[in-house]
């Protein structure tokens, strides 16, 4: 089955990263395609312990493997004081490498807001 994960970046609740994943899998659906929202603010508390990189959580596994058997990745991501947020850094360390991303469409999208970027999110 060909199935496109969407990614939300980040682990906080009700992201405007979220608010667009949500409309991008309606754009999908709309078109008939498969996709999912793996929702970064669903990773386990067990994903944030040291632990985790030499014996991964069960409840991580099933986030791990759904994009590893993904057809296509869209990752879409609030900057963060430059740079990505530190729970999607996390969760990209804990994909198994290279096999995760080897061969596989990926398309990013990223979002900022304030100084830099629109300051009302709705004119997005």
């Amino acid at each position: 089955m060909q199935m496109i994960e969407i990614i939300v970046g980040t682990n906080r609740r009700n992201s405007n990263s979220s608010v667009l994943a949500e409309w991008l899998l309606k754009i999908y659906q709309d078109i008939g395609a498969d996709a999912q929202i793996i929702d970064l603010v669903k990773l386990p508390l067990e994903t944030f312990s040291p632990d985790a990189y030499s014996e991964k959580p069960e409840a991580v596994l099933g986030f791990t493997q759904r994009i590893v058997k993904s057809s296509g990745l869209v990752l879409i991501t609030p900057e963060y004081n430059g740079s990505m947020p530190g729970a999607l850094k996390l969760f990209i360390d804990h994909l198994p490498f290279p096999e995760s991303f080897e061969n596989l469409p990926f398309a990013t999208s990223g979002l900022l807001l304030g100084n830099l970027g629109p300051s009302d999110p709705s004119s997005i």
